[in-house]
C-alpha cells in the first residue's frame, strides 16, 4: 500500500467504526437486540462494550490523524483491529447458533485493513 491508499483506509476504518459504533448502539437501545449474540448485555442491563470501544478508538484515530501523533494511530489503530474482530467473533457465533446473518461476512474487509495496517507498521503518516 502506498501513502495516499494507507490514509484513505485510515480514514475509512476510522470513520466507518464510528458510524457502526452509534447505529448498533442507537439499535440496541431501541429494541434491544442486535445480531443475536451479544444482545442480551442490554437486557441484563450491562454496557455493551464493544460497540462503545469502536467509537472510542474511531475517534482517537481520526484525532490521531489530524494531529498527527504516531502512538495514538498505532494505539487507535490495534484497538480497532481488536474490537472487530470481537464482533465479527461474536456474529459468528451468532450463525452457527442462531442461523445466517450479514455481519460474518461485511466486517471481514474491516478486519483484513486493520490487520494489515497494524501488522505492517503502517499507521498513516
Amino acid at each position: 500500500m502506498n501513502e495516499r491508499d494507507l490514509k484513505f483506509a485510515s480514514w475509512v476504518i476510522s470513520i466507518t467504526s464510528i458510524l457502526y459504533g452509534v447505529l448498533s448502539l442507537a439499535v440496541m437501545s431501541r429494541n434491544g437486540y442486535s445480531d443475536g449474540y451479544y444482545s442480551w448485555t442490554v437486557n441484563r442491563g450491562f454496557l455493551p462494550l464493544p460497540f462503545i470501544m469502536l467509537i472510542i478508538f474511531g475517534l482517537l484515530k481520526l484525532a490521531g490523524i489530524i494531529v498527527h501523533i504516531r502512538m495514538m494511530k498505532r494505539v487507535a489503530i490495534v484497538g480497532l483491529m481488536f474490537c472487530w474482530g470481537f464482533v465479527w467473533t461474536s456474529s459468528l457465533m451468532s450463525f452457527i447458533t442462531f442461523g445466517p446473518n450479514r455481519t460474518v461476512i461485511t466486517v471481514l474487509p474491516i478486519i483484513a485493513i486493520s490487520t494489515f495496517i497494524a501488522m505492517r507498521g503502517d499507521y498513516s503518516e
